[in-house]
């Protein structure tokens, strides 16, 4: 899977948990922003998780705030297995 779709794919899954449109959600957006809060968070890295076949170890997942960051932990996790 290319970076650009796992990114398209990162930020359907955040527009879904915000209830706002994926076009909405940009590289730099910190879902913060978007009305989400930690709990959302863990949520949303579960669904990433789901997703991708990924485990995410907690202080990474607790330091996630950007679409990039959420980006980058797909990237980082897949290339792990």
């Amino acid at each position: 899977m290319e970076k650009e779709q796992i990114e398209a794919k990162v930020k359907e899954i955040i527009a879904e948990k915000a209830d706002c449109e994926s076009s909405d959600v940009k590289e730099q957006t910190n879902v913060e922003e978007l009305g989400l809060d930690s709990l959302d968070r863990v949520e949303l890295v579960m669904e990433i998780e789901k997703e991708f076949n990924i485990c995410v170890p907690d202080d990474e997942a607790e330091n996630a705030v950007t679409t990039k960051d959420f980006v980058g932990l797909v990237e980082k996790h897949r290339s792990n297995r």
